[in-house]
C-alpha cells in the first residue's frame, strides 16, 4: 500500500502544479489580446519569459491567427 500512497501524493502535487500553470496562462492571455501578431510571436520566442507567458502567447496566436476552416 505504501507505493500507492506515494504515487497518489505525486499525482496530487502534479495536478496542483498544472492547475497553477493554467491559472497563470489565463491571466497572461488576457493581457496578450492587445498585442499584434508580430509581438505575439516575439513573446512566444522570448528567452526571459515565463512558461505561462510563452504558452499564453502561443494560445492567443492560435485563437486569432490559426487555421480557418
Amino acid at each position: 500500500m505504501g507505493i500507492f500512497n506515494v504515487l497518489k501524493k505525486g499525482a496530487e502535487i502534479y495536478a496542483n502544479e498544472i492547475r497553477k500553470l493554467s491559472e497563470q496562462v489565463e491571466k497572461e492571455k488576457e493581457k496578450m489580446y492587445t498585442l499584434s501578431r508580430d509581438e505575439l510571436i516575439k513573446e512566444a520566442k522570448k528567452e526571459g519569459n515565463t512558461q505561462a507567458r510563452k504558452m499564453a502567447a502561443m494560445l492567443v496566436l492560435k485563437e486569432l491567427y490559426g487555421k480557418k476552416d
